[in-house]
């Protein structure tokens, strides 16, 4: 099976050479990997050159910024594979990633096959919720547990897909959060979905300042994705409605959390609206299986004293990178 591996990459020289490394030491080797430069300010674009020039399953692309979906939409549009699979050109894969993908696609005759993920801060490297047995779903089954974070995950990255599934389903282009936008487009094409549990893929989170990790108009489209994601669950797989729903309500403390790590957080104007929904829907988020015991302790807080939550943010924020 030829599988394509997309990578866009925008400004990110200091970690593009790993990324590729990691793909092109892959023990199944017939892939074509794409490296689309977005418009790169930095060296990136012409280290995709050069990392090119010396492998032939290496084809690269050039052109004006466009963003992560842009980068996605212009290599699906040229890609040669049987299946294809997207890294973000910060993160790595386990050597057999992509062997063990495909063999779970054969096996199981599945359109796409999903895995867990490493998280790395610094030098530390936690991994998600692991559930056990690779098992098959269904669209609504798979959306439920992807949604939910349950052992899965509503990134694109680190999961195979046969090439129908984008044969018109492409990425929603200027969206922050937009794998949130794309997630049921991607599942709704898909007739059986594999989940093998086993963490393959590497996720890095880059130790940014706070400032740079605080709130812009971008980030309500997480509540946005959110919101959307609900209501095509609720007509179309309403089995799914308890993650879409967790989904929804963790949308708004996510966006909270950006709010309180940037300055002049009092004066932000969506502050009440989000703290509206929260202190709302209070007992549905402490009722919810799917938060974590910290999550609705935070939730507890901020509906008492968003100042008081503030600390607890920026003091988690800070243990993370310890």
């Amino acid at each position: 099976m030829l599988v394509t591996v997309i990578v866009p990459v925008y400004n990110v020289e200091k970690y593009l050479g790993k990324c590729v490394e990691s793909i092109i030491g892959q023990t199944h080797q017939n892939t074509e990997i794409i490296l689309v430069d977005d418009g790169s300010k930095d060296q990136s674009g012409m280290m995709c050159d050069a990392i090119g020039r010396t492998d032939s399953r290496i084809r690269v692309i050039h052109q004006k910024n466009m963003g992560l979906s842009g980068a996605r939409n212009s290599a699906l549009d040229i890609m040669q594979g049987d299946a294809v699979t997207f890294v973000d050109s910060d993160d790595t894969l386990d050597t057999n990633m992509i062997e063990t993908l495909v063999k779970d696609m054969e096996e199981y005759d599945a359109d796409i096959v999903e895995c867990q993920f490493y998280e790395v801060f610094g030098d530390r490297v936690d991994v998600f919720d692991y559930l056990g047995d690779t098992k098959v779903y269904n669209a609504e089954q798979a959306l439920l547990i992807d949604l939910g974070s349950k052992g899965g995950s509503i990134a694109a990255c680190g999961k195979l897909y046969r090439r129908h599934i984008f044969a018109e389903h492409r990425f929603e282009a200027g969206r922050l959060g937009e794998d949130a936008f794309a997630i049921i487009g991607s599942l709704r094409q898909a007739n059986r979905i594999v989940i093998d549990h086993r963490p393959m893929y590497y996720y890095y989170h880059r130790n940014n300042s706070i400032t740079t990790e605080g709130f812009s108009e971008k980030t309500l489209d997480e509540i946005e994705g959110a919101k959307r994601n609900l209501e095509i669950v609720e007509k179309e797989f309403p089995k799914a409605m308890p993650g879409a729903m967790f989904r929804y309500d963790w949308s708004y403390l996510w966006v909270l959390d950006r709010i309180l790590l940037g300055g002049q957080w009092r004066e932000n104007k969506h502050l009440k609206d989000i703290m509206r929904h929260i202190r709302k829907h209070f007992f549905r988020i402490i009722k919810c299986p799917y938060f974590t015991r910290n999550r609705k302790i935070g939730a507890a807080v901020a509906s008492i004293s968003p100042g008081i939550y503030r600390k607890i943010v920026v003091r988690t924020w800070s243990r993370k990178w310890r």
